[in-house]
């Protein structure tokens, strides 16, 4: 996994794969602040190539599940939008957290894989 925001006291990895193949697509960065012991993280997707389907957001509270078991985790979803889309997750409470974003484009709300389980999806 790979560190790619550390703000006070907040983690965000993603797994060297999914920063590959995900990030060849899309552009990823968090912020994250707090109000009180409670964080607020936005994550912000850049280089959304079409209106169609989802952006869907996968947030985990550590390294179990992640990337591929979205039961897992806290999920947020909305239209996808070339110009951006921005994902807020509330309440978080102090660690690491792991993220995987994905263009959901046949509704089907998740990552569709090949046979080798590869995405066929951004």
């Amino acid at each position: 996994m790979k560190t790619i925001q550390k703000t006070q006291g907040i983690s965000l990895l993603l797994a060297k794969h999914v920063l590959r193949i995900v990030l060849a697509s899309v552009g990823v960065t968090g912020t994250s602040a707090y109000a009180g012991n409670a964080a607020v993280l936005e994550i912000s997707v850049t280089g959304i190539a079409s209106r169609k389907g989802e952006i869907g957001c996968a947030l985990y509270a550590g390294p179990e599940g992640f990337p591929m078991q979205p039961a897992k985790a806290t999920q947020h979803w909305q239209p996808a939008n070339p110009a951006g889309v921005t994902c807020r997750f509330e309440g978080l409470a102090r660690g690491s957290h792991a993220v995987a974003p994905s263009h959901d484009v046949n509704g089907n709300r998740r990552t569709d894989t090949d046979f080798i389980g590869l995405p066929t999806e951004a």
